[in-house]
């Protein structure tokens, strides 16, 4: 529930905000969970098939967009984040605290001294281990700017991978 609170119900409040104060534009944190597992190595914007709440709450959200923007025309990107990690490079800001993403897992128990365990070894892979798409949060905030400046002359409602096509 807490998922569509947030999403769902959060972003139709919010959506409602803009209309009555004439905002036009809204570049949207989506995610690839809204993939869910899919067989292909590779995702296009145009498949989805979210396999639990929180990628149908993001996949509802970009449903919304869509329909605000034919009703209401505010516009819309929607970037379908993948694994986002990293910091800045000044380190001003970084890594959130035990987060439960592996990056983070490894780092603390590193600096903890302690040992790693990575579980899962029976994936489709060479080593039997699961391959993720990491993004850096420089190129995150990249492609949020170039996602505002695509607004300007792209009206509608859109949506676009923001990963990098490698597995790791």
């Amino acid at each position: 529930a807490l998922y569509y609170r947030n999403n769902v119900v959060g972003t139709l409040d919010l959506l409602d905000a803009c209309k009555a104060q004439g905002i036009k534009d809204i570049v949207f944190a989506s995610s690839a969970a809204t993939y869910g597992s899919p067989d292909d190595v590779c995702s296009t914007e145009n498949t989805y098939t979210p396999m639990n709440p929180y990628g149908w709450s993001k996949r509802m959200t970009e449903i919304m967009l869509e329909d605000y923007a034919r009703a209401y025309n505010i516009n819309s990107v929607s970037l379908r984040f993948f694994n986002v990690a990293g910091a800045d490079i000044d380190g001003e800001m970084g890594q959130e605290k035990q987060a439960t993403h592996i990056i983070a897992r490894i780092i603390e128990n590193t600096i903890a001294g302690n040992v790693f365990q990575l579980y899962g070894d029976d994936y489709n892979t060479p080593d039997g281990t699961n391959v993720r798409d990491y993004i850096h949060v420089d190129d995150v905030a990249s492609g949020i700017e170039r996602s505002i400046v695509y607004l300007e002359n792209n009206p509608g409602a859109h949506v676009f991978n923001l990963g990098n096509k490698n597995g790791y």
